[in-house]
Protein backbone atom coordinates (compact mmCIF):
# COMPACT_ATOMS: atom_id res chain seq x y z
CA UNK A 1 0.00 0.00 0.00
CA UNK A 2 1.10 3.24 -1.20
CA UNK A 3 1.86 6.52 1.06
CA UNK A 4 -0.30 8.90 0.42
CA UNK A 5 0.65 11.76 3.56
CA UNK A 6 4.28 11.70 4.89
CA UNK A 7 4.62 14.03 7.73
CA UNK A 8 8.31 14.76 8.96
CA UNK A 9 9.03 16.92 11.79
CA UNK A 10 6.46 19.33 11.15
CA UNK A 11 5.82 22.58 13.82
CA UNK A 12 3.45 24.91 13.45
CA UNK A 13 4.20 28.54 15.80
CA UNK A 14 2.19 31.46 15.79
CA UNK A 15 4.04 34.06 17.46
CA UNK A 16 5.15 32.66 20.56
CA UNK A 17 2.78 29.64 20.63
CA UNK A 18 3.62 25.95 19.37
CA UNK A 19 0.46 24.58 17.90
CA UNK A 20 2.38 21.51 16.79
CA UNK A 21 5.79 20.24 18.01
CA UNK A 22 7.57 17.65 15.80
CA UNK A 23 4.55 16.01 14.32
CA UNK A 24 5.55 12.62 12.30
CA UNK A 25 3.86 10.15 10.65
CA UNK A 26 2.54 8.45 7.69
CA UNK A 27 -0.94 8.01 6.62
CA UNK A 28 -1.37 5.30 3.98
CA UNK A 29 -3.64 5.53 0.61
CA UNK A 30 -7.20 4.40 0.68
CA UNK A 31 -7.18 5.01 4.44
CA UNK A 32 -10.00 6.46 6.96
CA UNK A 33 -7.40 8.21 9.76
CA UNK A 34 -8.48 10.41 12.43
CA UNK A 35 -6.88 13.16 14.20
CA UNK A 36 -8.94 12.98 17.20
CA UNK A 37 -8.16 14.94 20.74
CA UNK A 38 -9.57 18.07 22.47
CA UNK A 39 -10.30 22.02 21.67
CA UNK A 40 -6.87 23.26 21.22
CA UNK A 41 -5.00 20.30 20.83
CA UNK A 42 -3.93 21.29 17.31
CA UNK A 43 -5.50 19.15 15.04
CA UNK A 44 -7.34 21.91 12.99
CA UNK A 45 -3.83 23.23 12.75
CA UNK A 46 -2.41 20.18 11.28
CA UNK A 47 -5.87 19.32 8.71
CA UNK A 48 -5.00 23.36 7.48
CA UNK A 49 -1.22 22.56 6.60
CA UNK A 50 -2.45 19.50 4.62
CA UNK A 51 -5.12 21.46 2.72
CA UNK A 52 -2.44 24.73 2.27
CA UNK A 53 -4.51 27.17 3.99
CA UNK A 54 -1.71 27.79 6.63
CA UNK A 55 2.05 27.15 6.14
CA UNK A 56 4.38 24.94 8.12
CA UNK A 57 7.24 26.57 10.49
CA UNK A 58 9.71 23.92 9.67
CA UNK A 59 9.53 19.84 8.71
CA UNK A 60 8.26 18.44 5.56
CA UNK A 61 4.86 17.50 3.84
CA UNK A 62 4.62 14.80 1.21
CA UNK A 63 1.71 13.74 -0.59
CA UNK A 64 2.53 10.48 -3.02
CA UNK A 65 6.09 11.85 -2.23
CA UNK A 66 5.91 14.95 -3.54
CA UNK A 67 6.34 18.12 -1.22
CA UNK A 68 3.75 19.86 -1.12
CA UNK A 69 4.48 22.22 2.43
CA UNK A 70 5.13 25.47 -0.07
CA UNK A 71 2.41 24.33 -2.01
CA UNK A 72 -0.94 26.97 -2.54
CA UNK A 73 -3.76 25.11 -1.57
CA UNK A 74 -5.32 25.91 -4.92
CA UNK A 75 -2.10 23.99 -6.43
CA UNK A 76 -2.77 20.28 -4.07
CA UNK A 77 -5.03 18.12 -5.01
CA UNK A 78 -6.91 17.82 -2.09
CA UNK A 79 -10.24 19.21 -1.25
CA UNK A 80 -11.92 20.07 2.09
CA UNK A 81 -15.27 19.63 3.57
CA UNK A 82 -15.33 22.22 6.72
CA UNK A 83 -17.62 22.55 9.67
CA UNK A 84 -20.18 24.26 8.64
CA UNK A 85 -21.10 23.08 4.75
CA UNK A 86 -20.49 26.92 3.07
CA UNK A 87 -23.25 25.74 -0.16
CA UNK A 88 -24.04 28.43 -2.16
CA UNK A 89 -27.80 28.96 -1.48
CA UNK A 90 -28.37 30.68 -4.86
CA UNK A 91 -27.42 27.46 -6.63
CA UNK A 92 -29.31 24.32 -7.09
CA UNK A 93 -27.76 20.89 -5.15
CA UNK A 94 -26.76 19.71 -8.79
CA UNK A 95 -25.07 23.20 -9.36
CA UNK A 96 -22.91 23.38 -6.52
CA UNK A 97 -22.02 19.47 -6.95
CA UNK A 98 -20.61 20.85 -10.56
CA UNK A 99 -18.70 24.06 -8.71
CA UNK A 100 -15.28 22.96 -8.43
CA UNK A 101 -15.32 21.14 -11.57
CA UNK A 102 -16.27 24.15 -13.12
CA UNK A 103 -13.51 26.43 -11.67
CA UNK A 104 -11.15 23.43 -13.21
CA UNK A 105 -12.48 24.16 -16.63
CA UNK A 106 -14.35 20.73 -16.77
CA UNK A 107 -16.55 21.06 -19.80
CA UNK A 108 -20.63 21.17 -19.03
CA UNK A 109 -21.15 17.50 -20.06
CA UNK A 110 -18.80 15.79 -18.09
CA UNK A 111 -19.23 18.02 -14.93
CA UNK A 112 -23.04 16.98 -15.51
CA UNK A 113 -21.90 13.17 -15.47
CA UNK A 114 -19.71 13.24 -12.79
CA UNK A 115 -22.04 15.88 -10.39
CA UNK A 116 -24.93 12.74 -11.35
CA UNK A 117 -22.75 10.08 -9.96
CA UNK A 118 -21.45 12.19 -6.76
CA UNK A 119 -25.13 12.69 -6.26
CA UNK A 120 -25.86 8.98 -6.78
CA UNK A 121 -23.36 7.86 -4.27
CA UNK A 122 -24.29 10.17 -1.44
CA UNK A 123 -28.44 9.33 -2.38
CA UNK A 124 -29.48 12.23 -3.30
CA UNK A 125 -30.57 12.07 -7.04
CA UNK A 126 -33.72 13.25 -6.34
CA UNK A 127 -32.91 16.47 -4.53
CA UNK A 128 -31.07 17.72 -7.61
CA UNK A 129 -32.87 20.56 -8.47
CA UNK A 130 -33.62 21.99 -4.96
CA UNK A 131 -31.82 25.13 -2.84
CA UNK A 132 -29.65 24.12 -0.07
CA UNK A 133 -32.19 25.84 2.00
CA UNK A 134 -34.72 23.08 1.34
CA UNK A 135 -32.62 20.46 2.93
CA UNK A 136 -32.46 18.82 6.13
CA UNK A 137 -28.66 19.64 8.20
CA UNK A 138 -27.85 15.60 6.60
CA UNK A 139 -28.73 16.31 3.53
CA UNK A 140 -26.57 19.24 2.85
CA UNK A 141 -23.98 17.78 4.74
CA UNK A 142 -23.86 14.96 1.73
CA UNK A 143 -24.40 17.52 -0.66
CA UNK A 144 -21.07 19.14 0.52
CA UNK A 145 -18.85 16.02 0.41
CA UNK A 146 -20.42 14.76 -3.04
CA UNK A 147 -18.86 18.59 -3.89
CA UNK A 148 -15.86 18.06 -2.79
CA UNK A 149 -15.52 14.42 -3.91
CA UNK A 150 -16.59 15.32 -7.61
CA UNK A 151 -13.17 16.74 -8.88
CA UNK A 152 -11.66 13.11 -7.35
CA UNK A 153 -8.99 14.50 -5.07
CA UNK A 154 -6.38 12.43 -3.96
CA UNK A 155 -6.80 13.13 -0.41
CA UNK A 156 -10.34 14.53 1.66
CA UNK A 157 -9.91 16.33 4.58
CA UNK A 158 -13.28 16.64 6.86
CA UNK A 159 -12.97 19.11 9.35
CA UNK A 160 -16.11 18.16 12.48
CA UNK A 161 -18.48 17.81 9.47
CA UNK A 162 -20.78 15.59 11.64
CA UNK A 163 -21.11 18.49 14.89
CA UNK A 164 -23.68 20.50 13.86
CA UNK A 165 -25.93 17.82 13.18
CA UNK A 166 -28.75 15.90 16.20
CA UNK A 167 -26.93 12.86 17.83
CA UNK A 168 -29.15 10.23 15.60
CA UNK A 169 -28.57 11.54 12.40
CA UNK A 170 -24.80 11.84 13.69
CA UNK A 171 -24.92 8.48 14.49
CA UNK A 172 -26.27 7.39 11.09
CA UNK A 173 -24.03 9.69 8.70
CA UNK A 174 -21.16 8.02 10.34
CA UNK A 175 -21.90 4.73 8.43
CA UNK A 176 -22.54 6.85 5.72
CA UNK A 177 -19.36 8.51 5.46
CA UNK A 178 -17.54 5.11 6.45
CA UNK A 179 -19.37 3.70 3.23
CA UNK A 180 -18.83 6.33 1.31
CA UNK A 181 -14.61 6.35 1.46
CA UNK A 182 -14.91 2.65 1.10
CA UNK A 183 -16.46 2.61 -2.45
CA UNK A 184 -14.33 5.95 -3.21
CA UNK A 185 -10.66 4.24 -2.10
CA UNK A 186 -10.15 8.10 -1.47
CA UNK A 187 -7.47 9.21 1.62
CA UNK A 188 -9.89 10.42 4.55
CA UNK A 189 -8.43 12.53 7.13
CA UNK A 190 -11.39 13.45 9.79
CA UNK A 191 -10.72 16.07 12.59
CA UNK A 192 -12.79 15.18 15.94
CA UNK A 193 -13.01 15.66 19.64
CA UNK A 194 -15.28 13.21 19.19
CA UNK A 195 -14.18 9.62 20.65
CA UNK A 196 -17.17 7.22 19.69
CA UNK A 197 -16.69 8.77 15.69
CA UNK A 198 -13.34 8.37 15.96
CA UNK A 199 -13.04 4.45 17.03
CA UNK A 200 -16.57 2.96 15.16
CA UNK A 201 -15.16 5.08 11.47
CA UNK A 202 -11.28 5.00 11.51
CA UNK A 203 -8.88 2.65 10.46
CA UNK A 204 -6.40 4.25 12.43
CA UNK A 205 -6.24 7.32 14.90
CA UNK A 206 -3.88 9.96 16.02
CA UNK A 207 -4.60 11.43 19.53
CA UNK A 208 -3.70 14.62 19.90
CA UNK A 209 -2.58 17.00 22.76
CA UNK A 210 -1.11 20.23 23.56
CA UNK A 211 0.38 20.18 19.60
CA UNK A 212 2.03 16.60 20.72
CA UNK A 213 1.35 13.06 19.15
CA UNK A 214 0.60 11.16 22.33
CA UNK A 215 -0.50 7.57 20.26
CA UNK A 216 -1.12 6.06 17.07
CA UNK A 217 -2.71 2.94 16.40
CA UNK A 218 -6.07 1.04 15.62
CA UNK A 219 -9.33 2.00 16.92
CA UNK A 220 -8.79 -1.17 18.98
CA UNK A 221 -5.33 -0.90 20.16
CA UNK A 222 -5.75 2.74 21.58
CA UNK A 223 -8.41 1.81 23.78
CA UNK A 224 -6.92 -1.28 25.01
CA UNK A 225 -3.09 -0.39 25.07
CA UNK A 226 -2.94 3.01 25.83
CA UNK A 227 0.50 4.53 26.23
CA UNK A 228 0.06 7.15 29.26
CA UNK A 229 -2.66 8.88 31.15
CA UNK A 230 -3.97 11.80 28.67
CA UNK A 231 -4.85 8.53 26.29
CA UNK A 232 -6.15 6.12 28.69
CA UNK A 233 -8.32 8.70 30.49
CA UNK A 234 -9.45 10.66 26.59
CA UNK A 235 -10.35 7.60 24.98
CA UNK A 236 -13.52 5.97 27.03
CA UNK A 237 -13.63 5.95 30.70
CA UNK A 238 -10.67 4.58 32.72
CA UNK A 239 -9.60 3.64 36.82
CA UNK A 240 -6.05 5.07 37.19
CA UNK A 241 -4.45 3.73 40.33
CA UNK A 242 -1.16 4.46 41.66
CA UNK A 243 0.84 1.42 41.94
CA UNK A 244 4.39 -0.33 44.00
CA UNK A 245 6.29 -1.97 41.13
CA UNK A 246 7.99 -4.58 42.94
CA UNK A 247 9.90 -6.45 40.81
CA UNK A 248 9.44 -6.87 36.78
CA UNK A 249 10.26 -9.93 34.09
CA UNK A 250 10.40 -9.60 30.20
CA UNK A 251 6.82 -9.80 30.04
CA UNK A 252 4.87 -8.71 33.17
CA UNK A 253 5.40 -6.63 36.27
CA UNK A 254 4.45 -7.85 39.78
CA UNK A 255 2.89 -5.21 41.42
CA UNK A 256 0.77 -3.68 44.32
CA UNK A 257 -2.30 -1.00 44.21
CA UNK A 258 -1.45 1.69 46.40
CA UNK A 259 -3.55 2.95 48.99
CA UNK A 260 -4.69 6.23 48.71
CA UNK A 261 -5.09 7.93 52.40
CA UNK A 262 -3.39 6.77 55.90
CA UNK A 263 -6.20 4.63 56.67
CA UNK A 264 -6.04 2.72 53.47
CA UNK A 265 -4.65 -0.94 52.79
CA UNK A 266 -2.23 -1.71 49.80
CA UNK A 267 -4.12 -4.70 47.60
CA UNK A 268 -2.46 -8.08 47.32
CA UNK A 269 0.30 -8.34 44.64
CA UNK A 270 -0.71 -9.59 41.18
CA UNK A 271 1.41 -9.43 38.02
CA UNK A 272 -0.20 -7.23 34.79
CA UNK A 273 1.25 -7.65 31.29
CA UNK A 274 4.51 -5.58 30.80
CA UNK A 275 5.59 -3.64 27.55
CA UNK A 276 9.49 -2.80 27.41
CA UNK A 277 8.81 0.48 26.14
CA UNK A 278 7.19 2.03 29.05
CA UNK A 279 10.03 2.55 31.09
CA UNK A 280 8.53 1.82 34.59
CA UNK A 281 10.21 3.02 37.35
CA UNK A 282 9.51 1.87 41.18
CA UNK A 283 5.83 3.39 40.88
CA UNK A 284 3.68 3.91 37.96
CA UNK A 285 0.10 4.11 37.08
CA UNK A 286 -2.45 1.17 36.12
CA UNK A 287 -5.85 1.66 33.94
CA UNK A 288 -8.44 -0.81 34.49
CA UNK A 289 -11.54 0.13 32.19
CA UNK A 290 -14.94 0.30 33.60
CA UNK A 291 -16.65 -2.14 32.09
CA UNK A 292 -13.59 -4.89 33.06
CA UNK A 293 -13.85 -4.34 36.48
CA UNK A 294 -16.21 -7.39 38.13
CA UNK A 295 -18.22 -6.87 41.93
CA UNK A 296 -18.97 -10.08 43.40
CA UNK A 297 -20.66 -10.19 47.14
CA UNK A 298 -18.35 -9.81 49.73
CA UNK A 299 -16.57 -12.36 51.32
CA UNK A 300 -13.29 -11.85 53.55
CA UNK A 301 -11.16 -14.43 51.30
CA UNK A 302 -10.71 -11.96 48.29
CA UNK A 303 -7.51 -12.78 45.78
CA UNK A 304 -6.55 -9.04 45.47
CA UNK A 305 -7.95 -8.39 48.78
CA UNK A 306 -9.70 -5.69 47.24
CA UNK A 307 -12.69 -5.07 49.45
CA UNK A 308 -15.65 -1.92 48.67
CA UNK A 309 -18.62 -0.20 49.83
CA UNK A 310 -21.37 0.95 46.79
CA UNK A 311 -21.64 4.79 46.84
CA UNK A 312 -23.91 4.64 43.79
CA UNK A 313 -26.00 2.75 41.82
CA UNK A 314 -27.07 4.59 38.29
CA UNK A 315 -29.33 2.37 35.95
CA UNK A 316 -28.61 3.29 32.45
CA UNK A 317 -30.53 0.70 29.85
CA UNK A 318 -28.20 -1.53 28.56
CA UNK A 319 -25.76 -1.52 31.78
CA UNK A 320 -25.38 -0.47 35.52
CA UNK A 321 -22.84 1.99 36.41
CA UNK A 322 -21.49 1.44 40.14
CA UNK A 323 -19.33 4.28 41.99
CA UNK A 324 -17.78 1.95 44.93
CA UNK A 325 -14.92 3.05 47.56
CA UNK A 326 -12.32 0.39 47.66
CA UNK A 327 -10.70 -0.23 51.08
CA UNK A 328 -7.92 1.10 49.58
CA UNK A 329 -9.40 4.72 49.86
CA UNK A 330 -9.71 4.95 46.20
CA UNK A 331 -13.40 5.61 44.21
CA UNK A 332 -13.98 3.26 40.91
CA UNK A 333 -16.15 3.26 38.10
CA UNK A 334 -17.52 -0.02 37.59
CA UNK A 335 -20.16 -0.81 34.46
CA UNK A 336 -21.91 -4.08 34.40
CA UNK A 337 -24.34 -5.20 31.48
CA UNK A 338 -27.85 -5.37 32.22
CA UNK A 339 -28.13 -9.34 30.42
CA UNK A 340 -31.83 -9.52 31.93
CA UNK A 341 -34.28 -7.59 33.79
CA UNK A 342 -34.27 -9.20 36.50
CA UNK A 343 -30.62 -9.49 37.31
CA UNK A 344 -29.60 -9.16 40.59
CA UNK A 345 -28.20 -5.73 41.43
CA UNK A 346 -25.69 -4.57 44.20
CA UNK A 347 -27.23 -1.67 46.38
CA UNK A 348 -25.91 1.35 47.85
CA UNK A 349 -24.09 0.63 50.93
CA UNK A 350 -23.42 -2.88 49.89
CA UNK A 351 -20.07 -4.51 50.69
CA UNK A 352 -18.85 -5.94 47.86
CA UNK A 353 -15.58 -7.67 46.57
CA UNK A 354 -13.76 -6.03 43.66
CA UNK A 355 -11.96 -7.98 40.97
CA UNK A 356 -10.83 -7.92 37.43
CA UNK A 357 -9.09 -9.85 34.30
CA UNK A 358 -5.34 -8.77 35.31
CA UNK A 359 -4.78 -9.43 31.25
CA UNK A 360 -6.86 -6.28 30.74
CA UNK A 361 -5.09 -3.74 33.12
CA UNK A 362 -2.83 -1.69 31.63
CA UNK A 363 0.64 -0.24 32.76
CA UNK A 364 0.77 3.88 31.77
CA UNK A 365 3.68 5.47 30.33
CA UNK A 366 4.69 8.33 33.36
Amino acid sequence: MATAISLKSVTKKFKDFQALNEISFDIQEGEFFTLLGPSGCGKTTLLRLLGGFEQTSTGVIELFDEKIENLPANKRPINTVFQHYSLFPHLTVHENVQFGLKMQGVGKAERIERADEMLALVQLELFADRKPNQLSGGQQQRVALARALAPRPKLLLLDEPLSALDLKLRQSMRLELKKIQQKTGITFVFVTHDQEEALTMSDRIAVMSAGNLQQLGTPSEIYEEPLNEFVANFIGETNLFNINVLDKDENSARVTIQASNEGGANSAPFKVPYFKRLLIGPTAKLSIRPERVLLTHFTEDNEYNLHAIVEENIYMGTDTQYIVRLNTGKQVLVRSQNMTSSQNKFQKGDKVNVAFDVSTARLLRV
